[in-house]
């Protein structure tokens, strides 16, 4: 078992469809930071994606995820239309 913050082992190149949004008919998870991009891992990664301005909802595209030691609390805001709840997590995605 590999264990946080070992890139080469923790690290996940996946592609988000376009209009994700749409896709999930608007019911999605977002737990999560946009301004550290680090996400609870119950979030929805492509969401998280979307406010973190790595992707356009409308494209979607590659993103890289990567399994990271938690933080104590994540702040919940709305950020490029997506909103995410505060919480914690002891692992997280960036």
């Amino acid at each position: 078992m590999s264990t946080p913050g070992d890139f080469t082992k923790t690290a996940k190149l996946i592609t988000c469809p376009a209009e994700c949004i749409k896709l999930t008919n608007g019911t999605y998870n977002v737990y999560g930071d946009y301004m550290t991009r680090l996400y609870s891992l119950s979030t929805s990664v492509c969401m998280a994606a979307i406010q973190a301005g790595i992707i356009m909802e409308a494209d979607g595209g590659p993103i890289l995820i990567h399994l990271s030691k938690g933080v104590g609390e994540f702040i919940g805001a709305t950020i490029n239309g997506i909103k995410s709840h505060p919480g914690s997590s002891p692992l997280s995605t960036i």
